[in-house]
């Protein structure tokens, strides 16, 4: 290949290379040889559509969102370069639309980590992880669901822990469902998560205070 660097035949044939690797599915290398495209061959009337191969390479090696999410990551960033170097593309669409069903691959891992944390009582795992997705994607659909799982699982990390813990713990719950009181209003979540919390408050108040001794 680098016998032909600089020749008249050379950007054809690195062109042809990277989609061979395309083809034949393999998409790391295909991605490789698309941004080498681009890089060397930058007044290429074919740069627009190398570096729109570049990104759907690697949206392609994308696996499934149980697995390790690198590519995805990768991708929506080739994706986002791409749109900001051609807002007016023709193909600016559909790398949006690919884009989306990447970040919905990500939540949905990340809804799934959280599920395990929840399920083997990693309840702190579980919250902050419920936290990230809704600073990560505050448009989930979601969203009302996991307000009430962060107070849920909160709830039940409080009625688990030892006797000098529950007075702080069951302030949190309190304190979570102050913050998302408001945003559960008409959702299905809204009769159950007031339940939770006047059971907090009822258990707090039976709780020593952390200063308090032990009686």
């Amino acid at each position: 290949f680098g016998i032909i660097r600089g020749s008249s035949t050379a950007e054809e044939t690195h062109w042809y290379l990277a989609s061979t690797y395309f083809n034949v599915g393999d998409m790391l290398l295909a991605n490789y040889y698309y941004s080498l495209f681009v890089k060397n061959f930058p007044k290429s009337n074919r740069r627009e559509e190398a570096m729109y191969m570049s990104a759907f390479s690697l949206y392609k090696a994308s696996p499934r969102y149980t697995l390790d999410q690198t590519a995805s990551l990768e991708a929506i960033q080739s994706f986002q370069s791409f749109v900001d170097m051609y807002p007016e593309s023709a193909r600016l669409a559909e790398a949006n639309r690919l884009v989306d069903e990447l970040l919905a691959k990500l939540e949905r891992k990340m809804l799934n980590q959280a599920h395990l944390h929840y399920v083997r009582q990693e309840y702190r795992a579980a919250i902050t992880t419920w936290e990230t997705v809704l600073q990560d994607f505050p448009d989930t659909e979601k969203r009302f669901e996991i307000y009430f799982q962060i107070i849920k699982a909160s709830f039940e990390f409080a009625d688990l822990s030892i006797k000098q813990r529950k007075w702080e713990r069951f302030s949190d719950v309190i304190d979570y469902y102050r913050t998302f009181a408001d945003r559960l209003k008409g959702s299905p979540y809204e009769s159950e998560a007031k339940s939770l919390m006047l059971k907090a408050e009822e258990q707090k108040a039976l709780a020593p205070k952390p200063n308090d001794e032990d009686v």
